[in-house]
């Protein structure tokens, strides 16, 4: 994963809000806080290309993380669909009928939130006679939770590091007049 990008200002977008945020790209570069940001960003680079910061999995790996990451949260952003999950966890798997006798809601709403579960590889299903049980996959959620402990550590990682570099003494390279850029000021 690459480092945090970013200059202590919002640039322009869309809506406009670049013109209102000029007084805050001036305190940016007051306080040297653009600077700070790009010293701390190149250290992590380089720490990242030293090993120091562990690397995340391949570019496919983790966008398909984050694509399953991202089609739990959704399926979870639901408060009928987390109480549907509840009572799948809860026991033995359940048709959508026998769901329903338990929700305040219609079996045809049950089958809907199953799909996104299902979509979502929350919740599988089988076959028992006519009736199509429904159960928890607990894969899709150990995933996208060992997704957020790799983030996690990632950032406490890269945080530690720039706490370092602040509390590091000054080098004398480091001060701004011995700095190529300021001398050509």
């Amino acid at each position: 994963m690459s480092a945090v990008k970013g200059t202590g200002a919002r640039g322009a977008d869309a809506t406009g809000a670049g013109d209102k945020d000029t007084g805050s790209q001036e305190k940016a570069a007051q306080t040297g806080t653009t600077d700070a940001v790009a010293a701390g960003n190149a250290a992590v680079d380089e720490a990242t290309a030293e090993g120091a910061i562990a690397e995340p999995t391949g570019t496919a790996e983790r966008s398909e993380l984050v694509e399953q990451a991202n089609r739990v949260f959704s399926a979870l952003a639901d408060p009928t669909r987390r109480q549907v999950l509840q009572l799948l966890a809860e026991g033995p798997p359940l048709s959508a009928s026998a769901l329903a006798g338990r929700m305040p809601i219609s079996r045809q709403a049950v089958v809907q939130h199953l799909a996104v579960l299902q979509q979502s590889e929350l919740v599988g299903s089988r076959r028992a006679g006519r009736e199509v049980l429904f159960n928890v996959r607990p894969e899709a959620l150990t995933q996208t939770a060992s997704w957020m402990n790799t983030l996690a550590a990632s950032w406490s990682e890269r945080l530690l590091l720039l706490k370092r570099m602040a509390e590091a003494p000054e080098r004398p390279s480091d001060r701004p007049s011995d700095r190529p850029s300021d001398q050509t000021r």
